[in-house]
């Protein structure tokens, strides 16, 4: 089989490359090898060990038709993330994330080839999600105001009746409410693949990954994801500037684990509708601290700040019942990945750091 997979260099489209490409398929490549990610061409070298590689630009039609020329499946995992950047660079994100999407969308009528459309997008998009109140049960609480965290204020009240309410797993089922630029674009795309696969007769399987972390996570990209920039501070010595209240907490789910479940995801069938890719397990920043100090086997300093960034969310933990009917598992734990990955940025950081 033909694959065509965009952001084929990043760090989970080149780990998808080459396990297509370990069982026989035909893989070709769209990157377009952003600085921010790539330090160096290493990762082109590497991927074009197995795969044809398009260094190109999603928002060009002709990279399209030259990595879509014969495909059957595409992997549309290039995108711009990270919530806080996108708050202040919101051209680059609706054009890279939105209209590349669109051009795909559009590309795809000139490749009857391509039977099978994958995306990757993001919990982002469920805004602060599900939450209960004691009274008056499952709630969506309102994005957080700006104002209100100036003043040491994070945690997120019922909207009905105002008292604390406790965050709870969310399903595919709950509302989209955008917090970021970021999530927004998310959405869209969800939506433009959505009209263009149903218009066209197109499968298309759509994956709302939780906080994916691992080894290979660049580490001069500081909207790479929270713990591969911990383990690069910790691997220097620096203090770690824990946000808010360091109650913060995400559903991390190990890189291994979201490429074993994207793949499964794709060959399912009957159409499940968007599933969620993580563990159903919320992890505090303070939890992450303890697990990183047991992987690098030395206390980890560390602030609690309470600065903050706008359009993140206080919360975030997948509803898997969906995910686990179609046969996903989010095996590996808190611990052992966190481990790996200290293992790896302990070898790879002088090599890696700016």
């Amino acid at each position: 089989m033909k694959i065509a997979i965009s952001g084929g260099l990043g760090f989970i489209g080149s780990r998808l490359a080459e396990r297509y490409a370990e069982m026989g398929h035909e893989v070709s490549v769209l990157d377009n090898l952003h600085p921010q990610v790539h330090a160096d061409d290493r990762d082109l070298k590497r991927v074009s060990q197995f795969a044809r590689v398009i260094v190109g630009d999603v928002r060009s039609a002709n990279d399209w038709h030259t990595v879509l020329n014969g495909a059957e499946l595409v992997l549309h995992m290039a995108a711009e993330t990270g919530t806080g950047q996108s708050m202040s660079d919101i051209t680059r994100y609706c054009d890279v994330n939105v209209t590349g999407t669109a051009q795909l969308a559009e590309s795809l009528l000139h490749h009857p080839t391509v039977q099978r459309v994958f995306l990757p997008s993001s919990r982002a998009i469920y805004g602060e999600g599900a939450y209960r109140c004691i009274d008056h049960g499952i709630v969506l609480p309102s994005r957080r105001d700006k104002h209100t965290m100036e003043r040491g204020i994070f945690s997120l009240a019922c909207p009905i009746c105002g008292l604390e309410a406790t965050a709870i797993p969310t399903s595919e089922e709950t509302e989209a409410r955008p917090c970021s630029v970021y999530a927004s674009t998310k959405l869209s795309q969800e939506q433009i693949l959505q009209l263009a696969c149903e218009n066209t007769g197109r499968s298309l399987r759509i994956a709302r990954y939780q906080n994916v972390f691992g080894p290979g996570q660049s580490l001069r990209n500081a909207y790479t994801g929270v713990l591969a920039i911990f383990s690069a501070q910790i691997e220097r010595g620096e203090v770690l500037d824990i946000y808010e209240d360091g109650k913060i907490s995400r559903d991390f789910i190990y890189v291994d684990d979201v490429v074993r479940a994207t793949m499964r995801l794709i060959e399912t069938s009957g159409d499940p509708g968007p599933v969620n890719i993580g563990t159903g397990r919320a992890s505090s920043l303070f939890d992450v601290i303890a697990a990183f100090g047991a992987a690098f086997d030395r206390p980890v300093p560390h602030e609690v700040t309470g600065h903050f960034r706008y359009g993140d969310i206080r919360h975030a933990v997948a509803d898997t019942a969906r995910a686990n009917a179609v046969g996903i598992q989010a095996p590996t734990t808190l611990d052992h990945g966190i481990r790996e990955l200290a293992a790896w940025v302990s070898r790879a950081l002088p090599a890696s750091a700016p």
